[in-house]
C-alpha cells in the first residue's frame, strides 16, 4: 500500500475504534468509511441517516538530507454527513457536536502506521451549498499528518 492510502486508513480505523468503545467516545454512532469522493456520493445517504467519510486527496514530500528519513506530508479529510428531515437544531445540533469532538480527538494523535497529526483545521463548520441544496449536513476537517521514511 501506499504512504497515503495506509495513513487514510489509519485514520478511519482509528475513528472506528473510538465509536466502538463502551461507552462510545462519539455519539451519535455512524459508520466510517474510507474512500475517495465524500462530495459525489451523497445522494446514497437516506433520509434521517449519516456517516464520517475519510480521505486523503494530498501529499507533500521534502527532498531527503543527507541521507535521513525522508518526511512526507498527508492531508487527511474527514466528512461528517447527515442527510436531516427537519433541518432544526436539535436534529443537526449533535452533528455539529460530534465534528468538534473528531477534531479535538485527533489533535496531536500518532496513528497506527506511524504518522503524528500535527495539525487539525476546521475552516468551514458545515456546508452552506449541501445544507440549501442537497439537505445534508457536511462538515469537514482536514488533519495534516506527518510520517518519515
Amino acid at each position: 500500500m501506499s504512504v497515503v492510502t495506509d495513513t487514510r486508513d489509519a485514520v478511519a480505523s482509528s475513528l472506528a475504534a473510538a465509536m466502538k468503545e463502551e461507552p462510545p467516545l462519539f455519539a451519535p454512532l455512524l459508520s466510517v468509511d474510507a474512500g475517495y469522493d465524500f462530495y459525489d456520493s451523497i445522494d446514497g445517504l437516506k433520509a434521517a441517516g449519516g456517516r464520517v467519510m475519510v480521505t486523503a486527496p494530498k501529499k507533500t514530500c521534502d527532498p531527503a538530507s543527507r541521507g535521513g528519513p525522508r518526511k512526507r506530508q498527508i492531508d487527511v479529510y474527514v466528512a461528517v454527513q447527515y442527510k436531516y428531515t427537519t433541518g432544526d437544531t436539535k436534529e443537526i445540533d449533535p452533528y455539529q457536536e460530534l465534528a468538534e469532538a473528531i477534531a479535538d480527538y485527533f489533535e496531536r494523535k500518532t496513528l497506527s502506521n506511524g504518522a503524528t497529526i500535527v495539525k487539525v483545521d476546521h475552516p468551514q463548520l458545515w456546508s452552506d451549498e449541501h445544507f440549501r441544496s442537497l439537505r445534508v449536513f457536511t462538515s469537514v476537517l482536514t488533519l495534516t499528518c506527518l510520517i518519515f521514511q
